[in-house]
């Protein structure tokens, strides 16, 4: 992506793993979740869930999840602690160290849309 554009990275996954480990690095020692947004031309939302996901899950989280998986039933079980339970999606991503909010939030719609218009 061209640095001196405007657009927004908008999934967690095109950042590498050693700028995710800067990024977080570089949050611990004080700099902004606006600078480093700007820094690393993503929305700020993706350094906060990325920050998160590491206080939460370590490193580690960083290599699970970009190529996992999920079941029916597991999708279904966050899907139902989003809906049902009414936690936050970013609560619920966070706890399954999805590798994005955005991937819940994708679930959600494709549920809802087959919910709903079934």
């Amino acid at each position: 992506m061209d640095k001196e554009s405007n657009d927004w990275g908008a999934f967690l996954m095109k950042l590498s793993y050693e700028d995710k480990v800067q990024i977080y690095t570089l949050r611990q020692s004080g700099q902004s979740i606006r600078q480093l947004s700007q820094q690393y031309q993503v929305n700020p939302s993706i350094i906060e869930y990325l920050v998160r996901l590491i206080d939460c899950h370590g490193f580690d989280a960083l290599t699970k999840g970009q190529k996992s998986n999920y079941s029916l039933e597991q999708k279904q079980e966050m899907i139902n602690q989003v809906l049902v339970d009414g936690r936050s999606q970013g609560e619920v991503a966070v706890e399954y160290a999805l590798p994005s909010r955005s991937l819940l939030t994708h679930w959600i719609a494709q549920y809802k849309k087959r919910v709903y218009y079934s």
